[in-house]
């Protein structure tokens, strides 16, 4: 999944990436030569450092408690790919971590790129659709 936000966190001029972790250092590389990393390793306590505000998750659904509940305990803002994990045990650790924490702990979903999410984002930031305090949208198709 990280590899379908690569142009996007490229792209976000108030975006710094400062590590692109994976296990297969190849992969990690690849990551870290798009979006101008500062680092890349295999190693996640990189995203445990003093220099990284918010941690990015986007591990296979079955491994997000680790990493996690590990960015979480070490203060970090958190954005982890849907769904929160792939059991409710796991989820229920997390999200009972999140509500300790004074940081942004969300889950994002995976279509930044989609030409709708920018028009939706243009229409709010020049003011089409008034004041905007709640926003809900819903990505329906067929596979998956």
């Amino acid at each position: 999944m990280a590899g379908q936000c690569l142009d996007v966190y490229r792209d976000l001029d108030w975006v710094r990436v400062a590590s692109c972790i994976d296990i297969d250092l190849e992969r990690a590389q690849h990551a870290g030569d798009a979006v101008s990393a500062q680092r890349v390793t295999s190693d996640f306590r990189a995203a445990l450092s003093g220099e990284v505000e918010a941690v990015i998750i986007n591990t296979p659904n079955h491994v997000h408690r680790p990493p996690a509940l590990a960015a979480i305990r070490a203060g970090k803002h958190v954005l982890l790919q849907k769904p929160v994990a792939a059991k409710l045990r796991d989820a229920d650790e997390i999200a009972n971590a999140a509500r300790r924490s004074d940081r942004t702990i969300g889950v994002y979903m995976s279509y930044f790129d989609q030409p709708l999410m920018h028009d939706a984002r243009d229409m709010v930031s020049k003011g089409y659709l008034g004041d905007v305090v709640h926003f809900y949208a819903r990505f329906m198709h067929r596979g998956g």
